[in-house]
């Protein structure tokens, strides 16, 4: 059920930066920076003040090194030059997310 937690800000950075990369070319910082924050939030509510969802550390490390792996193998790909940057922020967040 945790993905209820996150799922609107997944619906509303695909719609955004879908449309925006279409019409210009571009994934904006500006969505990476929200999905990011979003993340940081969502974890630290959902870790101190809801326990039903029984986050512990173990978890928020595995999040982490899997946001980690995320980030070098996006920015691999883009040196590689099969992404542009934008898709492999867009990747790192929404593996965060």
């Amino acid at each position: 059920m945790l993905i209820y937690w996150f799922l609107p800000i997944i619906l509303f950075l695909g719609i955004v930066t879908s449309y925006e990369d279409v019409k210009f070319g571009k994934i904006r910082n500006k969505w990476v920076v929200l999905g990011i924050i979003y993340v940081a939030i969502m974890y630290f509510f959902l870790y101190f003040f809801y326990t039903a969802y029984n986050l512990n550390l173990t978890h928020m490390n595995y999040s982490l090194i899997n946001g980690i792996f995320a980030l070098i193998t996006g920015f691999l790909i883009w040196i590689l030059g099969l992404w542009t940057a934008g898709d492999a922020k867009l990747f790192f967040v929404y593996t965060l997310l």
